[in-house]
């Protein structure tokens, strides 16, 4: 998930690129994509890709997005799928009685797997950003 200001880039990037070529979900869906269950497994990856081809000016220049993208958005579902935890709670009521408590859930950032993809990804989230910026400026907008 992207910080503050990369947030705000992305969705500066988002309406711009409406400007030039069809986009998939509306410009809401920039950030709500990230925090709806579900669709924020595609739908942030979806408007990247969608950005990237209306603002690239290259007649072949969406190859380098999926490098870019393809290894930004592995690490992003491979932080979620390596954050799987459970946690066990014993203890012994008053009366004597056992109780057992297990929950088991997904953080970000609970292993150190899940935290190694997160950085990464968030280093190849900031790339894709500064190249799509860049190729917008080019374009006189950004």
């Amino acid at each position: 998930m992207p910080d503050a200001r990369e947030a705000c880039r992305a969705r500066r990037g988002r309406k711009n690129a409406g400007l030039w070529g069809p986009q998939r979900r509306s410009q809401g869906w920039t950030i709500g994509g990230w925090f709806t269950p579900v669709v924020n497994l595609w739908f942030p990856m979806q408007i990247m890709q969608d950005v990237w081809r209306a603002s690239d000016t290259e007649p072949n220049g969406s190859a380098g997005l999926g490098r870019v993208a393809a290894g930004w958005w592995t690490c992003w579902i491979l932080a979620w799928l390596t954050g799987y935890r459970t946690f066990t709670a014993r203890s012994t009521a008053p009366d004597g009685t056992r109780v057992v408590a297990e929950q088991a859930s997904f953080f970000l950032d609970s292993t150190v797997v899940s935290a190694l993809c997160l950085a990464v990804g968030a280093v190849l989230m900031r790339r894709m950003i500064v190249l799509i910026t860049a190729m917008q400026r080019a374009r006189g907008v950004a």
